[in-house]
């Protein structure tokens, strides 16, 4: 607790003490002759900002010469990537991005009309951050081809995905390890690789240090690593190591959230609950207050074991006729409610996985309702045309669904069994733990009688 008050008191030794991140860019700016033939070139603005809550915090901004020349001191309080513009009279000319992250300097040649309205800016830092962009998108590339193949499987997803997390690991033989770009890259080599090969995945992560770009992500999947190698326990230690190594409020309570989800899976309602209790304490409102909250009707409610929220739901058959769908009247058979948005990534990225499992699904015990949180018509259609997805596709209506089984995020998938008890909620790349687990649950349909209704 005293370190938390620490964090948001904002007292911390190492925060009272922590220095601005700074970087100098140098520039000309020149103009088509055929646009402005004048040589006068002073009275361009250079800015950088970043939106700070509902406002906007200028890091630095200076003017032209009459030569084109410029120098931009930009100070930013965390090193990160933030937007650099070129204004003149209240016009918007041209944008780019620049890394600060050490004291360094870059340089820009920016002749206008800019093509696209972006222009580059060289720097060491610039360059790490560029490749780290380009390899993911190569990345992202490779797997929309092999999801649209039908010869993909799930081998050739794997052996994408571990390619590609190499690629963005060892972006340290090219550019500086302290390098926004390649810090990034490690962590989003570990966030990838998590699910697919958790044993290299954890071990890296215990690499990185916990102050670079992107923890808190490579915190929340490598805790779902070594809970699946080590148990739950061993993730617990590894997130409150965590918390005592980091100097940031948010990120602390971020922390938290993911040791309350572990106690969570665990079935830990007492040990879950008095975590919510603290996080309430010391964050007493705010977003992390909204947050515990949810979290204490998830322990309350939703825990693996307790009947599932009942719920009715209408819906179009390929008919047009509406119909409804209630979840009590489905005891006897295996329930997977399925939140997903067709742009979601996370979903995309599966789609191939769970094609490939419709027929094995054909005739089961099995309800799956496919519950798109997306609410365009369009937007539905286009990502299910051609495709052979598992379930009854229903557009929901408004979020209480959504609020009656606390889904912060897509694609979630939560299983619940003949009884009509929940078994577990599986968010992301846990699709292949929630399919595994769905096996188990049909075959106890086959093998023991269906219970009783629910008593409430």
């Amino acid at each position: 607790m005293k370190k938390i008050l620490c964090l948001l008191a904002g007292l911390c030794p190492a925060l009272l003490f922590a220095q601005p991140f700074q970087i100098t860019l140098h520039g000309k700016i020149s103009v088509n002759a055929k646009i402005d033939s004048t040589a006068d070139r002073s009275g361009f603005q250079i800015l950088s900002v970043e939106r700070a809550e509902a406002k906007l915090d200028t890091l630095g901004i200076t003017q032209t010469n009459a030569a084109g020349d410029f120098a931009l001191r930009i100070t930013a309080k965390e090193r990160g990537v933030y937007p650099v513009f070129i204004i003149r009279d209240g016009t918007l000319l041209a944008q780019s991005e620049i890394v600060v992250a050490q004291e360094d300097s870059a340089r820009a040649e920016i002749r206008l009309p800019a093509n696209g309205g972006r222009f580059f800016i060289r720097s060491v830092e610039n360059a790490a951050w560029l490749a780290f962009n380009n390899t993911r998108a190569l990345y992202e590339n490779q797997l929309l081809e092999a999801v649209r193949s039908d010869s993909t499987s799930i081998s050739d997803l794997k052996n994408i995905t571990e390619f590609m997390a190499n690629m963005l690991w060892n972006l340290s033989d090219t550019f500086p390890e302290n390098s926004v770009g390649v810090q990034l890259g490690k962590a989003e080599s570990v966030v990838k690789l998590m699910g697919w090969n958790d044993s290299l995945a954890v071990a890296r992560a215990k690499t990185l240090p916990f102050d670079s770009p992107g923890f808190v992500e490579v915190a929340r999947a490598t805790r779902r690593g070594i809970s699946r190698l080590e148990g739950q326990e061993s993730a617990i230690i590894y997130l409150k190591n965590a918390q005592e190594n980091i100097n940031s409020a948010d990120k602390f309570a971020s922390l938290f959230t993911e040791i309350i989800q572990t106690r969570i899976d665990s079935l830990q309602q007492t040990e879950a609950l008095a975590e919510i209790k603290a996080m309430k304490e010391a964050y007493p409102e705010g977003q992390w207050q909204e947050w515990a909250n949810l979290a204490e009707r998830e322990v309350s409610v939703l825990l693996p074991g307790l009947f599932a929220p009942d719920f009715a739901l209408d819906y179009q058959d390929k008919t047009a006729t509406v119909k409804n769908i209630r979840l009590s009247d489905n005891r006897g058979k295996v329930v997977v409610l399925e939140f997903w948005a067709p742009t979601s990534k996370g979903y995309i990225e599966q789609a191939s996985l769970l094609e490939a499992q419709t027929e094995k699904l054909k005739d089961k015990p099995l309800t799956w309702l496919s519950l798109s949180i997306d609410q365009s018509i369009e937007n539905n259609t286009t990502f299910l045309t051609g495709r052979n997805m598992p379930g009854m596709p229903i557009i929901l209506p408004n979020a209480d669904m959504l609020k009656l089984y606390n889904i912060r995020a897509v694609p979630m998938w939560v299983l619940i069994d003949k009884e009509g008890k929940m078994v577990k909620k599986y968010l992301g790349n846990q699709l292949g733990a929630m399919l595994d687990e769905l096996g188990r649950q049909i075959e106890k349909v086959y093998t023991a009688p269906a219970a009783p209704a629910n008593p409430r």
